[in-house]
């Protein structure tokens, strides 16, 4: 099989050559905890974090599935499947000769998650069971309820995709941007539909299910009552927890109208109640948000206006409250030039209101290096600059009445480079595939150990690592000619691996293994796989000691390791080293 090698940011119009080259696919099984193999399970190896380019496939009856075609390089891969949750996402390394086997089992395993469940009933104050009350769901871990439904719905619109429909497969004609405000004819419905929950059966009773392990805060809404207490629940895998009782409460009426200066009603304003509740105003400007009781903070925000926080303390009688909105008339414009004052087209310009409230609003420099941005309020903001062929840059900056500040100039540097040579300490021979780390930006070297690293600014501090052998870290400084070039040696160094568990025998993925000199340093982490593997290259010999931290959607129900002692020996591989985590 053949494939392109991805590209990303494509300039529209742009006319591009992709050369094919020789191909892979990456062998997966995915099983349950027990390692039954999981049939159906979907399977989806993407160039990115944020899954671009995803290729995609479905587990046969054996729980297998061969992923691809794709090129060589690094990528992440994910599983989900029905009854189940997703495992930590896996870094896989692609080779010039295929899927790099560092374990020998011919495959990748990812394992899923058991998931927890949640029920309950809802009452009222009185202990009567409550029909169609909102239950709300706020969690500390990323994967919560619906999203396996929406998993399971776009990956079957993928596969049934038809890629003669759009270029490479995706839609065709202008994206259309996302909404902040609700259309007239969605008016009334965002107080369904922006609840993230379930809602309560006709006996009073809920049922939450598809949780991941960790803390989540649980409570109920309805018009006809002030919401319930906030309940916090730790829950550790495949636990059902049962006879949770929500209790809603006595409160008043809050109800409001939102209106310009002279009057007006504004039609789709915001009013967010901060407890999950979202509320959009009708055509009378008028919100209605049921029963509550005590302090509320409400955060209005409409078109065009500048977004407001309003306090209000309920007692005893219904309360309406009037809120005026101020339009956003002003604007914030600007030009960005390089050294030579020559203007710079195409840098990303990302504008961030300080005041916590208004969206953060993205734009381009035009020939003349110009950007300007509008409907703004005033007050501070954050501007951010980012091109390909200079040095980032951030300002901080104030939106004026009408502009008054002028235009906000900002010059970018091309900053300069290190071109780096690493190779091995005894033999000098060069080392590929070591990484080179300066800030957020990482290169791997060529077959010939070199790599390049451009449009730095100030001193940095340059790090290496390569599999198998000693790190380094480097204080580097430009000498004035705008490229410096050095060469690195590297030491052989040991490795050390093994697996971790929990507190029942279970394989802990997305554990962060570190290893420690007995001094304190860090020498070297990895995380662990689906399976609770864990590998370490590049360790200096000697005693060392071991910790690990589990992953933040276990870290409510799992303690941190620490004082796990062992040692590393040059050219060798410490193996079998088998880690526990244990509950707080």
């Amino acid at each position: 099989e053949f494939a392109s090698v991805p590209l990303e940011n494509i300039t529209p119009d742009l006319r591009v050559s992709l050369a094919l080259v020789q191909a892979f696919r990456v062998p997966v099984r995915v099983v349950d905890p027990d390692g039954t193999p999981v049939a159906g399970a979907r399977v989806t190896l993407s160039y990115g974090r944020l899954g671009m380019l995803q290729k995609i496939a479905e587990t046969d009856d054996a729980g297998r599935a061969r992923v691809g075609p794709v090129v060589p390089g690094p990528y992440y891969l994910r599983a989900d499947a029905d009854g189940y949750l997703p495992p930590e996402e896996l870094e896989v390394e692609v080779g010039s000769e295929g899927w790099v086997d560092a374990d020998g089992t011919g495959e990748q395993v990812l394992v899923l998650a058991r998931p927890a469940t949640i029920r309950g009933i809802v009452v009222d104050e009185h202990d009567r069971p409550v029909a169609g009350a909102d239950v709300l769901l706020d969690s500390d871990v990323e994967f919560t309820v619906g999203e396996g439904d929406t998993r399971r719905r776009l990956f079957a619109m993928a596969l049934g995709s038809d890629a003669a429909s759009g270029s490479l497969g995706v839609t065709t004609g202008e994206v259309p941007d996302i909404p902040l405000f609700a259309d007239e004819g969605e008016l009334g419905q965002q107080e369904e539909d922006s609840l993230v929950g379930v809602r309560s059966e006709a006996d009073g009773s809920f049922e939450l299910t598809m949780l991941l392990p960790g803390k989540h805060r649980l409570w109920a809404i309805h018009g006809g009552h002030a919401a319930s207490a906030v309940q916090t629940f730790e829950l550790r895998s495949g636990e059902l927890r049962e006879g949770v009782q929500l209790q809603l409460r006595e409160g008043v009426p809050l109800t409001g109208v939102v209106r310009t200066a002279n009057g007006t009603p504004i039609v789709g304003a915001q009013i967010d109640l901060g407890d999950g509740l979202i509320l959009s105003t009708d055509e009378r400007g008028v919100f209605d948000a049921g029963y509550r009781r005590g302090a509320q903070r409400l955060i209005v925000r409409g078109p065009g206006m500048i977004p407001r926080v309003v306090d209000v303390q309920l007692g005893d009688v219904p309360f309406d409250v009037p809120i005026e909105l101020e339009p956003a008339q002003d604007h914030f414009s600007g030009r960005v030039v390089d050294g030579n004052g020559r203007p710079i087209a195409d840098v990303e310009v990302e504008l961030r209101p300080v005041d916590g409230l208004s969206p953060s609003l993205v734009t381009w420099t035009d020939a003349k290096g110009s950007y300007r941005f509008d409907e703004l309020g005033p007050g501070a903001v954050e501007i951010s600059f980012d091109h390909g062929s200079y040095v980032p840059a951030e300002a901080r900056s104030r939106v004026t009445a009408d502009g008054a500040g002028g235009d906000f100039e900002i010059v970018l540097e091309t900053g300069w480079q290190i071109d780096v040579l690493v190779r091995s300490a005894g033999r000098g021979d060069p080392i590929e595939d070591a990484h080179l780390r300066v800030g957020n930006t990482t290169v791997t070297t060529d077959h010939k150990g070199r790599a390049v690293l451009d449009r730095l600014v100030g001193v940095v501090e340059l790090e290496v690592e390569a599999p198998g052998w000693v790190g380094s870290t480097q204080t580097v400084r430009d000498d004035g000619s705008g490229r410096i070039e050095l060469t690195i040696e590297l030491g052989d160094g040991g490795s050390i691996e093994g697996t971790i568990d929990d507190d029942i025998g279970d394989p802990v993925a997305g554990a962060v293994v570190s290893v420690y000199s007995l001094g304190g340093e860090l020498l070297g982490e990895a995380k662990s796989d689906g399976r609770g593997r864990w590998h370490i290259d590049g360790v200096p010999p000697g005693d060392v000691e071991l910790r690990a931290e589990p992953p933040m959607a276990r870290s409510a129900v799992l303690a941190p390791l620490a004082g796990f002692e062992s040692d590393v020996l040059r050219g060798e591989v410490t193996k079998a080293v088998r880690l526990r985590f244990e509950r707080p």
